[in-house]
C-alpha cells in the first residue's frame, strides 16, 4: 500500500482559522424520513439537509482568535469552512447554539466545547 497523507480538518469561522480547536466532529443529515401508509413502507421523504459541528478547543488566557461566546450571545450567523473533509472543502452558514467551558487548576488549562448548527454545505475542491 502506498503512503497516504492523513490530516485533520481545519476549521475557519468568518475566514479566520481557529487554530486553538484541537478536535471537531462534523455531522451531515439528509433530513429524510421514512413514510408509511396502509401497505406499510412507501419510501422516504426528501428532507432538508442540515449540518452540526462540535468543536473542542484550548482557550488561552488572552482569549481565542474568534470569540465563540460573543457570537452565540449576539445570535450571529457565521460562515464556517472545513478544509480537507475527504479531500474537499465544506462551506456552510452556521450558528453557535451551545458553549461550555471547563477549566482545571491541576494542569492550568481551560477548554471550550462549542456546538454549531446550519443548513446544507457547499462542497468544492
Amino acid at each position: 500500500m502506498a503512503n497516504v497523507k492523513v490530516r485533520a480538518a481545519s476549521v475557519y469561522i468568518g475566514g479566520k482559522k481557529v487554530g486553538t480547536f484541537e478536535g471537531n466532529n462534523y455531522d451531515i443529515a439528509s433530513g429524510d424520513e421514512a413514510q408509511f401508509g396502509d401497505p406499510g413502507y412507501l419510501g422516504h421523504s426528501d428532507g432538508a439537509v442540515t449540518t452540526k459541528l462540535s468543536c473542542t478547543g484550548v482557550i488561552p488566557v488572552s482569549g481565542m482568535q474568534v470569540n465563540m461566546i460573543d457570537i452565540m450571545k449576539q445570535k450571529k450567523d457565521v460562515d464556517v469552512t472545513l478544509a480537507l473533509v475527504d479531500g474537499k472543502i465544506h462551506q456552510v452558514t452556521m450558528r453557535v447554539v451551545n458553549a461550555s467551558v471547563k477549566s482545571s487548576h491541576k494542569n492550568g488549562s481551560q477548554m471550550g466545547d462549542f456546538n454549531l448548527e446550519g443548513g446544507e454545505p457547499q462542497i468544492s475542491g
